[in-house]
């Protein structure tokens, strides 16, 4: 379904394009792994993906046998500080409750080179734990207005990049709208 996104497809397409050949990526809720690890592997990156399904982990180690896959949930995720040149979250994040967003943003970019980049995407929605059911699993999501989510990436010290809001339908179903943004982690003077 997210395979099928131009959006999403031309976040990860910019995200590949500003990053080094070789790169190191970080794919937060990779799902099945398509599109966004297999995109960044044919692209020459080093891609590490996490998610809590075995399922999901299974599918994704066949369709992209180019990149790593574990299970792991990213709020308890622990990596060594600088360990990535950029992390990717495609809806991922909306999954968690706002304090749990916070929580991993601020993981993430520790995670982080100095520079390193975040590029994520939220269906756009200005609440925190809503009750909703997606492909038949039901969930707690939360979202941000495109001012909040730029507000919360600036308070765990991003400076967002580029931002868009667009229009997407889903087959079938209605129009939703969603941000993709993409951000640099700051680096604090001395």
């Amino acid at each position: 379904m997210h395979g099928e996104n131009p959006y999403e497809l031309a976040a990860i397409a910019e995200l590949s394009r500003r990053l080094p050949r070789d790169a190191s990526v970080l794919d937060l809720g990779c799902g099945t792994g398509v599109p966004t690890a297999r995109a960044l592997t044919d692209q020459g990156h080093r891609v590490l993906g996490i998610d809590t399904s075995s399922k999901m982990l299974d599918l994704a180690r066949k369709q992209v046998p180019g990149a790593m896959f574990v299970k792991q949930d990213m709020r308890g995720a622990t990596f060594p500080a600088g360990e990535f040149d950029a992390v990717s979250a495609y809806f991922s994040l909306m999954m968690l409750s706002r304090s749990d967003i916070s929580l991993v943003l601020g993981r993430v970019r520790t995670w982080l080179k100095p520079g390193g980049l975040l590029s994520l995407s939220f269906v756009e929605f200005d609440r925190d734990s809503v009750d909703v059911v997606f492909m038949g699993v039901r969930y707690a999501a939360s979202g941000y207005s495109m001012e909040g989510l730029e507000r919360l990436l600036g308070r765990h010290e991003f400076t967002v990049l580029e931002t868009q809001l667009v229009q997407f339908q889903y087959q079938p179903g209605r129009p939703e709208s969603q941000i993709f943004c993409l951000a640099q982690r700051l680096d604090r003077k001395s």
